[in-house]
């Protein structure tokens, strides 16, 4: 089994709210992914984007942690609409 969902909200003209799940499930072991992130537009091309990603894996090593999460923040460029 293999879903993937996208949900994607323009809060404001410079500003847009994702949120992406994924699940991956089998006889053995069981994966999801959760990414939360919001991009604001800083000038033109230019963005900065806060993300939260949640990695959940059922079937991993002795002494491994199942869930892992990790928060970022970048500062991007794109050759197009940001929003596109």
């Amino acid at each position: 089994l293999h879903t993937v969902g996208k949900l994607e909200w323009d809060i404001s003209d410079t500003s847009r709210l994702l949120q992406s799940l994924e699940v991956q499930s089998g006889r053995s072991d069981t994966f999801v992914e959760s990414v939360t992130s919001l991009k604001n537009n800083i000038r033109g091309n230019l963005y900065w984007r806060l993300s939260y990603d949640v990695r959940h894996n059922s079937s991993v090593p002795p002494d491994n942690p199942q869930t892992t999460t990790t928060l970022s923040m970048s500062v991007q460029y794109t050759f197009g609409n940001i929003f596109s």
